[in-house]
């Protein structure tokens, strides 16, 4: 994880020793600082996005180009771009709506790994997750 958002750019805990848990305003802070995105671009993840008002969560994996950076890059710009249709958030959080996103989903990182580890083990560790926290059920936005 990464430490806060108050320019400490270091994965594990915050300075007050909580997880990451950010929303639009610090994550568009945290792709914006070069320290913080070259340890993104080079870190695969398991994260977790929550929605403070109703408590369901979506679990999402980055493995992908610039790993999870690039994934969370995604999310910032269909915020950002009003052409965008949202097509990055799953179907059921998309509904919602830009404003909502942005005043109700946090974004945090369950597990990291290094750069060299497989596609298929992020993935594996992605549905366990799903499994664990239930988001395909009543109580998540996933729907794979």
């Amino acid at each position: 994880m990464i430490k806060s958002v108050e320019h400490t750019h270091n994965f594990g805990e915050s300075q007050d020793n909580k997880p990451l848990y950010i929303n639009f305003d610090g994550l568009e802070k945290v792709l914006q600082d070069e320290e913080c995105k070259k340890l993104l671009i080079n870190t695969k993840a398991v994260y977790l996005l929550t929605d403070k008002k109703n408590g369901m969560l979506y679990v999402g994996s980055a493995y992908g180009a610039k790993m999870l950076f690039g994934r969370w890059n995604q999310y910032m710009n269909s915020l950002k771009n009003d052409s965008d249709k949202l097509n990055h958030f799953g179907v059921k959080i998309k509904k919602k709506g830009k404003d909502y996103i942005k005043d109700n989903i946090y974004f945090s990182i369950l597990e990291t790994f290094d750069p060299i580890t497989s596609d298929e083990v992020i993935i594996k560790c992605e549905n366990w997750w799903k499994k664990v926290l239930m988001t395909r059920e009543g109580f998540g936005y996933n729907e794979n």
